[in-house]
């Protein structure tokens, strides 16, 4: 990269002068100065300007407090990486979106935007974008995608049944066992209510109503339609306001074990 092959540019000194002098005789031109750098230091992002010679001429209080850069600092010492972008946007005079940088603990996205004025290239507009809370969001959602496929494979990969429905009985999941130990499929109950299932005759009595009524853990017998006999034990789950957003329902089937169960009776 030729660092010395780059567009016109005023002199640092001039770009200083420009934006950031001292008190003049122009009172208006001063106020202004002083409202741009509150209006700097009001905006969420890390923001400063680079002049072509590397100088920071100004940088709002996220970049002095996270980037450690203030009036004078020196980019090429301070962020090398960094100002090789910055001399590209130079050469170049197109922005520059999309820049990954770290800077401690936090990550940040930048653009890099040439500043024009009157036919020159006076320095470099930077904007940082903390991305940080972002990407931890983003984290967090693939761990919970993770662990929603860990219990999707759980839920189906069990022997038994499991029923879960909402906090007013209706039915927002079945795995594979219920399918086959009820002989009904889950695209024909997922969003039904529980108690059409009884009144329908598919079973002939609810524990998960049974949870929503009295809050605990509920056990029960039920005989489906072919004549099934399963034992049903129904968990209720709350929030964090103790009301009850769930009822998961665990079925097994004892059939063989109650036929067992009578003929040695009968003995």
């Amino acid at each position: 990269m030729n660092a010395h092959a780059l567009p016109p540019a005023l002199p640092a000194s001039d770009l200083s002068r420009l934006l950031f002098s001292d008190r003049g005789n122009d009172d208006a031109a001063y106020s202004w100065r002083l409202f741009s750098k509150a209006l700097l230091n009001a905006s969420g992002s890390a923001i400063f300007v680079v002049d072509p010679s590397g100088t920071v001429v100004i940088s709002n209080r996220p970049v002095q407090k996270h980037l450690g850069l203030v009036q004078g600092s020196r980019l090429p010492d301070t962020l090398p990486d960094f100002w090789a972008h910055v001399v590209r946007v130079l050469e170049t005079r197109e922005q520059a979106r999309n820049l990954p940088v770290q800077a401690g603990e936090i990550s940040y996205m930048v653009r890099l935007a040439p500043m024009d004025f009157q036919n020159s290239i006076i320095g470099v507009m930077c904007v940082l974008e903390d991305r940080t809370e972002l990407e931890d969001t983003t984290r967090r959602m693939h761990a919970f995608q993770e662990l929603s496929q860990e219990l999707d494979a759980i839920i189906a990969s069990s022997d038994d049944g499991l029923w879960i429905c909402d906090g007013s009985g209706t039915i927002l999941r079945m795995n594979t066992a219920s399918e086959r130990l009820n002989m009904m499929h889950a695209s024909d109950m997922v969003g039904r209510n529980i108690d059409e299932l009884v009144a329908e005759g598919y079973i002939d009595h609810s524990v998960t109503r049974k949870v929503l009524r009295s809050g605990r853990r509920e056990n029960l017998l039920q005989e489906t339609r072919s004549g099934r006999k399963l034992m049903l034990t129904g968990n209720p789950v709350f929030n964090a306001a103790g009301e009850i957003i769930r009822v998961v329902v665990n079925e097994r089937d004892i059939t063989e074990i109650d036929n067992l169960r009578e003929e040695l009776e009968a003995r």
